[in-house]
């Protein structure tokens, strides 16, 4: 069996996925998360504070992308709302470093919800019908029951496994985004946050 990484650190991650792949302003009206702020969507959290200083930036004719960052207390904000919304409800650091990174990633870009419930899918399906342990019930809450299965699914199986199938999720997410809506082939940069490992 794969050795498996270390718990997951919340500064770690954050740093990494945020750099890697949140980075930036964006307003396009072909993305269903509409405007978006270092990954941070209007659409997911319209009462966030940080949109009034932009709405005000934006009146102003200033460039979003480089006044944002000197607004006082940007950064902490930004790194509070990732933390309370998405870490926590993960339960971030009692999961491994791989995969805390990847199911945070994944929470950020298609909703804890979404990210979860790929996240149960893929533990029942390494649970062999049942026979390693009980399915559980993929309602997109990271609760206890999913956590033990979790635990569970690790004693009989790679880390390396459970990251290819919600990877596997990810991607076919992806697939069925596009294909739904054709305006959004033009964002093939998603597909650069989905990696497949050997086990």
């Amino acid at each position: 069996m794969a050795e498996r990484t270390g718990l997951a650190d919340f500064n770690e991650v954050y740093n990494s996925v945020i750099k890697n792949f949140e980075w930036g302003y964006v307003n396009d009206p072909d993305d269903p998360g509409g405007e978006t702020i270092d990954g941070i969507s209007r659409r997911a959290h319209p009462d966030w504070n940080v949109w009034e200083m932009i709405d005000r930036l934006k009146k102003e004719g200033s460039d979003v992308e480089l006044k944002i960052r000197s607004i006082p207390n940007f950064e902490e904000v930004k790194k509070n709302l990732y933390q309370e919304k998405y870490w926590k409800e993960i339960y971030g650091s009692l999961l491994t470093k791989a995969v805390g990174k990847e199911l945070f990633e994944q929470s950020i870009h298609m909703g804890v919800v979404t990210a979860v419930k790929y996240f149960q899918s893929s533990i029942n399906l390494l649970n062999r019908n049942q026979k390693l342990y009980p399915d559980i019930i993929e309602d997109g809450v990271m609760g206890d029951k999913t956590y033990e299965a979790y635990k569970s699914c690790l004693g009989y199986n790679s880390e390396n496994i459970l990251l290819n199938l919600m990877n596997g999720h990810q991607i076919s997410h992806y697939i069925n985004w596009m294909k739904n809506t054709k305006q959004r082939e033009k964002f093939i940069g998603v597909f650069g946050r989905v990696t497949i490992k050997w086990a």
